[in-house]
């Protein structure tokens, strides 16, 4: 097996047998998003690079995330990878992580998968995770964040036994946000916060500002709430609503496509109708000894049988009478017999129409 070593993104180097729901729910969440976005081996390998060592047993980097973290990272890589031979066993947590080290290591050797070892800490919202936890472990608990395509907040606690807190916020030009007990300043300056009373949950409240006022598109913007310990950093995607303004003009757009089908339809309609009420050809051919006879079929069969018109064009010596017979739904036949003369010399053309009407 070919090992391709690949240290990315921030590594996790303390331990927390605990998450709180914040890091769990949301950046765990991420973590089963990115397995998603890749391929069977890519999930597998992946997972396997970070949570196991070459050897198959569990790495240092699973025990310091959590045996549970570690195990629900595993359980989403095999979910991604959809191979019904992969699958763990053990009923604790330490036993399902050791599994899949086990299951995975064999299952990447027959396949010579590199293994790209921690690939997934790339990924800014594992990085989250990360931080998230390290904060925690060193009594700064995050226990609320959520996010609008206006509004971020983020609410924190901190164990009086620890000394981490809060040193500065930095964000993009576009975004604003302020501090509970300092005010309405804009805190998000990177300047030094100075002390923060921790006797109730500190809330940092974030604005983002349109790209264009008046309009709901937003650009992404980076909040980073430093702390003593490392910073935790937060990805505001880009809002995916269209300003008011464009979505007007695409429903006028779409509201005019809808005419134009709408009359469109009518006139296939029309025209479907007027196929099956009438039908037109022309059939030409040369001399003859006083009668000519043909068989025409319709194109299409009418419902019932229809009224049939022709006319003839040929020398204007020649003088024709055209008698029609065997006509039904399907076709006619016509007899052109000469009346001032027997055999004619030359073309001789004959348009018919076939109608319901």
């Amino acid at each position: 097996m070919r090992y391709v070593v690949a240290l990315l993104g921030v590594m996790l180097c303390v331990s927390s047998n605990s998450l709180a729901s914040v890091c769990r729910d949301v950046h765990l969440a991420a973590v089963r998003d990115e397995f998603r976005s890749m391929d069977s081996s890519q999930s597998i390998s992946s997972a396997y690079g970070y949570l196991c060592k070459q050897d198959a047993s569990v790495s240092q980097q699973a025990v310091n995330i959590g045996i549970g973290t570690a195990n629900s990272i595993a359980t989403a890589a095999l979910a991604a990878a959809k191979i019904p031979s992969l699958t763990m066993t053990g009923s604790t947590n330490q036993e399902r992580v050791e599994s899949f080290c086990n299951i995975t290591s064999k299952y990447l050797a027959t396949m010579d998968v590199s293994i790209t070892q921690s690939s997934i800490v790339s990924n800014d919202k594992l990085q989250s995770l990360n931080q998230c936890m390290e904060i925690e472990s060193k009594g700064l608990r995050i226990v609320r964040q959520s996010m609008s395509e206006t509004n971020l907040v983020v609410q924190l606690e901190k164990d009086p036994a620890f000394n981490t807190t809060i040193t500065s916020v930095s964000t993009d030009a576009h975004v604003k946000c302020t501090g509970s007990d300092l005010g309405d300043r804009n805190i998000a300056d990177n300047k030094p916060l100075g002390k923060i009373n921790f006797d109730r949950a500190f809330t940092i409240r974030c604005a983002r500002a349109p790209i264009k006022p008046g309009e709901i598109l937003f650009e992404g913007a980076d909040v980073s709430i430093n702390t003593t310990v490392t910073p935790y950093n937060i990805r505001w995607p880009q809002s995916e609503k269209l300003p008011v303004r464009d979505a007007q003009k695409i429903a006028g757009q779409i509201k005019n496509l809808n005419l134009q089908i709408s009359s469109l339809s009518t006139r296939l309609i029309r025209e479907e109708r007027l196929t099956k009420l009438v039908q037109r050809g022309t059939t030409t051919f040369g001399s003859a000894d006083n009668i000519y006879r043909e068989r025409i079929n319709f194109p299409r069969p009418f419902p019932s049988t229809p009224q049939v018109f022709t006319s003839i064009q040929g020398n204007k010596d020649d003088v024709f009478s055209i008698q029609i017979y065997e006509l039904s739904s399907t076709g006619f036949t016509f007899g052109l017999y000469r009346v001032n003369g027997s055999r004619w010399g030359g073309k001789q053309t004959v348009d018919w129409l076939a109608t319901l009407e």
